[in-house]
């Protein structure tokens, strides 16, 4: 909109007599390939030079200029506000510690985010079609992404009792993670990314036979993949923090914009759709090598589904105690330490020197019951049923007392 009137108000203010040609585009006249560079800079290159920029206070055919800390906006209020919001979530997202220790700032400006989120969800979330194998492909792509694949890394760090090490079982030389999942040389001496390479490629060199049919010349084609893949082969995880996108990253599930601009988005898309399919496969394929693993190991199922106990159990302290003095502002630590001798009568007012009726003696004695409960560990049952119980021992407690002499205070 703002180049559209600065170019409007430039060519009245030099009185330019303005003719339209049109030209074969990428034949090597000079200006239409210098309007092709700058036509890329927003897309590619949104964070190099050159860049086109505008006085807006030399603008006098506009009455309002939106600006946004000194920028003038070439786009509508409402698209601004939109991408304003994916690049504060996605920059919320890029500052975690799972992401950021390999996706630095440098390698986020080479990264397509628009065909990166596309690729992890291909069909539209208003879609009224749901497929189960659509819901695996896409859960197995968030996971991989977000490094939360079960891999024996994650299980260790999850429930390091029940898995002791997070080294790969198969090879036992690396740690088994997201990537070492299909890195792992532990069934073939061949370099695995080899085989990943070339399957990415065939992967690519097909759809675009099917989408672009007779335009695709197939020999100048596998020329620049095959320039484009020289260095896949390296399987180093440690290559993943440097600023240049390697394979790995790609395996991860990040598109880079060299291979955007290498083809069209429909074919990336669908290519990236087909390459995520066959690593769900070899995924797939080694959880079931996992399983007889877990199996030797003797873990078994209902183990796995135990869930950490919220409180540990001591077995000093039993369900019947009634010697120990409990008030609520008295914390768990306080309550183990708290000698016999100190103990006092709860049926005494120590500051006016009265005595207590029986309820309160009643009171006093659930919380002491409730609190050995509490030490002993909460069932699995949760909250729920502890407030419950709580209500229950207060009657219970009360009961037990109403058979005595209610005293005057």
């Amino acid at each position: 909109m703002i180049l559209t009137y600065a170019a409007q108000q430039i060519i009245q203010d030099l009185g330019v007599q303005l003719f339209l040609f049109k030209v074969k585009a990428h034949s090597g006249v000079k200006f239409n390939e210098i309007a092709d560079r700058l036509a890329q800079v927003s897309i590619t290159s949104p964070f190099q030079d050159p860049r086109i920029s505008i006085n807006s206070s030399a603008l006098n055919q506009i009455k309002t200029i939106p600006m946004w800390n000194g920028l003038v906006l070439d786009y509508s209020i409402k698209t601004v506000i939109k991408k304003f919001n994916s690049e504060s979530w996605r920059q919320k997202w890029l500052r975690q510690n799972r992401i950021r220790w390999w996706i630095r700032t440098n390698k986020a400006k080479n990264i397509n985010w628009d065909m990166t989120w596309k690729t992890v969800h291909p069909s539209k979330i208003s879609s009224l079609i749901s497929s189960s194998n659509e819901a695996s492909i896409r859960r197995f792509s968030l996971k991989l992404l977000n490094d939360e694949l079960p891999t024996l890394s994650n299980l260790n760090k999850r429930n390091p009792s029940l898995y002791t090490t997070d080294i790969c079982p198969f090879c036992q030389l690396e740690i088994e993670n997201n990537i070492h999942v299909f890195t792992c040389s532990s069934q073939t001496d061949i370099n695995p990314i080899i085989e990943l390479k070339s399957k990415f490629i065939q992967i690519i060199i097909h759809e675009m036979a099917n989408i672009l049919q007779q335009e695709l010349n197939l020999n100048s084609l596998e020329k620049k993949l095959e320039i484009y893949t020289s260095d896949f082969e390296l399987r180093n995880q440690h290559l993943m923090e440097f600023d240049q996108i390697c394979f790995l990253d790609i395996i991860a599930g990040i598109v880079p914009n060299s291979l955007v601009t290498l083809n069209s988005h429909l074919v990336i898309l669908r290519s990236m759709r087909k390459f995520k399919i066959h690593l769900f496969n070899l995924w797939k394929y080694r959880c079931d090598k996992v399983i007889i693993w877990e199996k030797s190991q003797n873990i078994k199922t209902k183990d796995k589904k135990v869930g950490r106990r919220r409180f540990p159990i001591l077995s000093t302290v039993s369900h019947d105690t009634t010697e120990l003095r409990v008030y609520d502002d008295l914390d768990i630590e306080q309550y183990k330490g708290i000698e016999i001798s100190y103990i006092q009568n709860n049926n005494i007012d120590y500051v006016s020197g009265d005595t207590r009726n029986s309820f309160h003696t009643a009171v006093v004695h659930a919380k002491q019951w409730l609190y050995a409960k509490f030490l002993n560990g909460v069932t699995k049952k949760g909250l729920h049923a502890f407030i419950k119980l709580t209500d229950r021992a207060l009657a219970n407690q009360f009961l037990r007392f109403t058979e005595q002499r209610w005293a005057v205070p």
